[in-house]
């Protein structure tokens, strides 16, 4: 108890001696010297102009939030196509970043304007590619940006988004890195072959927008039919366009169609399509390349992939021996987010339109027994 009590004793004065050596160090820093008026208005001058800038930053802050709160509760626009691919710029040869933590209810335009804000006046062309998810709207997006002049990409690349104050909110979370291909493009799926040219029917559509669908692609190519089919009759330099061309007799109707997403149902902005034949495959790729839909221009490739799954409806054998006489329908490419009412709901109208044109009453819960739905965690099946 002795040894305790001294040490207590001990560590108390030690206590007491450094509050006052503090207590003195204040009072001589406060009396160095008579007060200099000049100085103190300057000192008054520069903390009233601190506080008008903290004022104005926390507004600033305030106006952003509540710009981000209004702009969350937007919906985005899956139809509308806010920029084009510019004609300028060989996206192979081109200087590409990956920007990540992409708000989703920002577009091409946005991204645009703030790369065009940090840069120079004199820059050279500029390709944003945006990747958002179409199953999940609160989720982050990706873009690939590509840049015609290395140094634009390089000023861009060395820029901290965090540290610029007078950016929107919807920025300060972005991270910019160089665009690397992922391990996915490895697979077999994605794989190429130019050899593979009056060989294959399967094409392979890449720099594709990521709000295309399968719509896109049937409308595509039906047009494609369309076009080919008015122009068989017409002369080319002189000679028939059968004798030249043989494009006499080209079916372009896809026989079966894949978009491809990541493993959290990202899109990759490609798609493969299975034709006729070779010699169908053939001309569409010649057709199709380069060809701009949703404002970017298509690359089509002769793929080394080999589809052995069922076909599209209108082809598809066993579709058409149960056609008439299954009482079950099989619908497939259904967005994540619809639930059982909803597709029940979908198919009563299809039901009440298909009455209402025969001028038939029928009770629609007894034409609709089940609605057995099945969705993937992450992926559209």
């Amino acid at each position: 108890l002795h040894i305790l009590s001294s040490y207590y004793m001990a560590s108390k004065t030690n206590r007491q001696k450094r509050s006052f050596h503090k207590i003195q160090g204040k009072q001589e820093h406060n009396n160095d010297g008579p007060s200099d008026p000049k100085r103190n208005s300057k000192r008054q001058k520069t903390n009233h102009h601190g506080q008008q800038q903290k004022q104005h930053q926390n507004r600033a802050k305030q106006e952003n939030k509540q710009q981000f709160k209004q702009q969350k509760r937007v919906r985005p626009d899956f139809f509308a196509v806010h920029l084009e691919q510019p004609d300028e710029i060989d996206l192979s040869s081109a200087k590409s970043l990956e920007i990540r933590n992409v708000p989703p209810f920002c577009h091409e335009r946005d991204l645009y304007d703030f790369i065009i804000s940090q840069l120079a006046s004199k820059h050279g062309a500029i390709d944003i590619q945006l990747i958002h998810s179409r199953h999940n709207k609160k989720k982050q997006g990706t873009a690939i940006v590509s840049f015609s002049d290395a140094a634009d990409a390089a000023h861009i690349r060395q820029l901290n988004v965090s540290r610029i104050a007078h950016l929107p909110l919807k920025y300060n979370r972005l991270r910019i890195a160089d665009h690397r291909e992922s391990r996915d493009q490895r697979s077999a799926i994605y794989q190429t072959d130019a050899s593979l040219e009056g060989k294959t029917d399967m094409l392979k559509l890449s720099n594709l927008h990521w709000k295309c669908t399968l719509s896109h692609l049937q409308q595509l190519f039906h047009a494609l039919m369309a076009s080919s089919s008015s122009s068989s009759a017409t002369r080319v330099d002189g000679q028939d366009a059968k004798e030249e061309g043989e494009e006499d007799g080209v079916d372009t109707d896809p026989r079966w169609m894949r978009l491809m997403e990541d493993k959290n149902g990202y899109p990759k902005c490609q798609a493969l399509v299975l034709l006729g034949s070779a010699k169908d495959a053939v001309f569409v790729q010649k057709t199709l390349s380069q060809t701009r839909l949703l404002g970017r221009k298509i690359v089509v490739e002769f793929s080394s992939y080999t589809h052995g799954g069922a076909l599209l409806p209108d082809y598809d054998g066993m579709n058409t021996q149960l056609r008439g006489v299954s009482k079950k329908l099989l619908l497939t490419n259904v967005k994540q987010s619809v639930n059982t009412h909803e597709m029940r709901k979908f198919l009563e109208q299809q039901l009440e339109e298909e009455e209402k044109e025969k001028e038939k009453e029928a009770a629609l819960d007894a034409i609709i027994t089940d609605v057995y739905l099945i969705h993937h965690p992450k992926r559209v099946c």
